[in-house]
């Protein structure tokens, strides 16, 4: 086991890469615990990481890969509204759209590639809704359904 200690190794030039790793990876623990401890560990050191540091980050990824569970399909964005999806389709940008540009060509990118998937949805059918929204009660349970939820009461 490699003790990771703030002054071993050589300190990084730039820190960049480490802290967008970082960052992916606590975003991934919520999902995986296997690696919460060891990413809690490589993540104190984001003040003034060193070579040992991104070593270990590494090892962090390796093991994910070794795992073998690899995302081959598009991520899908349900979106309700439409102006939004006709702005990532149409190349022409006109004075409302000009401070979301940059956005804009972000996502068209990942359209092209494949990364993304970006789907209709009307605003009644948004799952999501159920979290920050009131419903009737028999629209809540339409919504509970969709996300494969279930009540849990006590005995």
């Amino acid at each position: 086991m490699l003790a990771l200690l703030p002054w071993n190794g050589t300190p990084l030039s730039d820190a960049t890469l480490y802290c967008q790793l970082i960052g992916s990876l606590v975003y991934l623990t919520v999902t995986r615990p296997d690696i919460a401890h060891a990413v809690h560990l490589v993540s104190q050191f984001l003040a003034a990481p060193h070579s040992t540091h991104y070593a270990a980050v590494i090892h962090i990824l390796r093991y994910i890969k070794d795992m073998g569970l690899t995302h081959s399909s598009p991520t899908v964005i349900h979106c309700d509204n439409h102006s939004a999806i006709q702005i990532t389709h149409n190349d022409v940008f006109h004075e409302r759209t000009k401070h979301i540009k940059i956005d804009c060509h972000l996502m068209r990118h990942h359209l092209s590639v494949g990364i993304l998937r970006l789907l209709s949805v009307s605003s009644s059918d948004q799952t999501a809704d159920i979290f920050t929204k009131i419903f009737p009660p028999g629209h809540f349970r339409d919504l509970v359904s969709k996300l494969k939820m279930a009540s849990v009461r006590p005995p």
